[in-house]
């Protein structure tokens, strides 16, 4: 019989998926044309406002890294709950 050993990754090094996919998720979003054009980025000429761009894109980015802050202190507690106590009713 053959058997084959997946290997174990570290968490560490998988969840750099995660981490780049919300962040181009973000910036996907911003430099949308409907974004631009509902949060007033865009001029009456079409051009677009670079200074309001760059102000919305920094509060974008710190409510992302607001968010993932706040989840990684978050997470300790929550995971140390017996939710596993739930399950077995």
């Amino acid at each position: 019989m053959h058997t084959t050993r997946t290997p174990i990754i570290p968490v560490e090094i998988s969840c750099w998926r995660l981490r780049y996919a919300s962040s181009s998720i973000a910036g996907g979003v911003v430099s949308q044309p409907f974004f631009e054009t509902h949060f007033g980025l865009v001029n009456s000429d079409g051009s677009i406002n670079k200074s309001k761009d760059i102000q919305v894109s920094s509060n974008v980015v710190s409510v992302l890294q607001a968010g993932a802050f706040f989840g990684a202190l978050g997470s300790a507690p929550v995971s140390s709950m017996p939710l596993h106590a739930m399950s077995q009713a």
